[in-house]
Parts: structure tokens; C-alpha cells; sequence
């Protein structure tokens, strides 16, 4: 039974970072507008060059909503349990010297930063930046906290 807690405090933060990433993509997909670009109608219609023009700076797949910020409860209480994860991981291996490590602080920059940052007008590079950075850095985690563990 011990091993399978120590095991659980060395994956957990992985297993909860492909578990936001599965969360966030199904977001995505569900809560998305898609817009698909035709050519000949953009070279030959000035109506559609417009709009079109107006909708490429953006991306051709937005949120739909604000498309600046994040304003999915679901996605709020999601990478805020991300943080507190962080931290508590942070905490769990902060007290003894031989355990200590700061790479869940790279997690949590990574489950910051689309909460803090609002890079651009289209908040889904700001999920999948911070859903890569969370994900190195529970990676980078596992091995910090591999031999400690065993």
C-alpha cells in the first residue's frame, strides 16, 4: 500500500495534466467556431474578402464568446486545480532536502499563464502554450521525484 502512494504522488501530476489537456480539447471541440476559408470566393467576392479579412488575424478557430479571454467556468475551476495541485506537490517535496524540487513550479506556470495572459485576441494559444509548458513540466517532475520514490 505504500508503494502505491508513493507511485500516486509521482504520477498524479502528469495523470492531472493529460486529464486538463482531455478536458480543455473536448472544450474546444464542443464550445468552437470553425471557419472554413474559401479562395475563389476571398479573390473574387468583396463582401467575403472583408469579413474574411476581419476573421484571419483571429484565427480560423475561435471560442466562442470572448475570444480574448477565458470566461469557461469550467476551464477556470479546471486550471486552478491545476495551481493548487502544483502547489501542494510543491509543498509535499519541499520539507526533506534529498526530495526537494521546484519543477511543479513550471506546471503551474503552465496553468497560469492563460489565466494571467492575454496574448492576441484568440485565447485557444494561450490554452494550448500553457497546456505544453504544464505538461514538460510534469514530465520533468516524474524524473525529478523517480529515484525518491522507488
Amino acid at each position: 500500500m505504500l508503494l502505491y502512494l508513493s507511485n500516486l504522488k509521482r504520477w498524479s501530476l502528469l495523470i492531472y495534466s493529460i486529464f486538463s489537456a482531455i478536458v480543455t480539447v473536448i472544450y474546444i471541440m464542443f464550445n468552437s467556431t470553425f471557419y472554413k476559408l474559401d479562395l475563389v470566393r476571398y479573390s473574387n467576392d468583396i463582401d467575403y474578402y472583408n469579413k474574411m479579412s476581419a476573421i484571419l488575424p483571429k484565427g480560423l478557430l475561435q471560442l466562442n464568446g470572448n475570444f480574448s479571454q477565458l470566461d469557461s467556468p469550467l476551464l477556470i475551476i479546471v486550471y486552478l486545480l491545476g495551481i493548487l495541485i502544483c502547489l501542494i506537490f510543491l509543498i509535499l517535496n519541499w520539507n526533506p532536502y534529498y526530495k526537494r524540487t521546484y519543477t511543479p513550479l513550471i506546471s503551474m506556470l503552465g496553468f497560469l499563464l492563460p489565466l494571467l495572459i492575454r496574448n492576441g485576441e484568440n485565447i485557444i494559444w494561450m490554452l494550448l502554450l500553457g497546456l505544453i509548458i504544464a505538461f514538460i513540466g510534469s514530465i520533468f517532475y516524474v524524473f525529478a521525484v523517480g529515484k525518491t520514490y522507488k
